[in-house]
């Protein structure tokens, strides 16, 4: 990448043909949706959610997002922007906590049927999603019965 970045006149020159923000903007938008999809995790955002943390956050860059930086008056380039992965989750999160108001105000009930080895991958990523709209999640006791007992409830 160093080598790219100087065959193309070095980092400034980059900057002003906004080379570095396109290879930024295109890396940022894998990773999001790398998180998005749970290939990958951000511990207590998307996995291990706390549903009574009350919705603090703020846009790291609520103030620039369409600022250009002036260069000796003579040239614009495009600001490299900050980004926080669990953005998109803390805004979808302060969402539900406004309609709820009171954090752990929204219960959601998991019923286990069958052996933990069956249930277990799914319930926890049923607690997962679930947390991560900031429900509090309630898993209940296993149920033992086999697949075909479980059929006829």
């Amino acid at each position: 990448m160093f080598r790219d970045i100087e065959s193309r006149g070095g980092i400034l020159q980059c900057l002003r043909d906004g080379y570095i923000q396109d290879i930024l903007s295109s890396t940022l938008a894998a990773r999001i949706s790398s998180y998005h999809t749970r290939k990958e995790s951000l511990l207590g955002v998307n996995i291990f959610a706390n549903t009574l943390e009350s919705p603090n956050w703020e846009s790291p860059h609520n103030n620039i997002e369409n600022q250009q930086i002036d260069m000796n008056s003579t040239e614009i380039i495009k600001p490299v922007l900050p980004c926080r992965f669990a953005e998109d989750f803390e805004i979808f999160r302060s969402s539900v906590y406004e309609k709820s108001k009171t954090p752990g105000e929204l219960i959601v009930f998991i019923a286990n049927f069958g052996k933990a080895s069956e249930y277990a991958a799914r319930m926890d990523f049923s607690s997962d999603f679930f947390r991560l709209g900031g429900f509090t999640v309630v898993n209940g006791n296993q149920y033992e019965m086999d697949t075909e007992e479980s059929l006829r409830l």
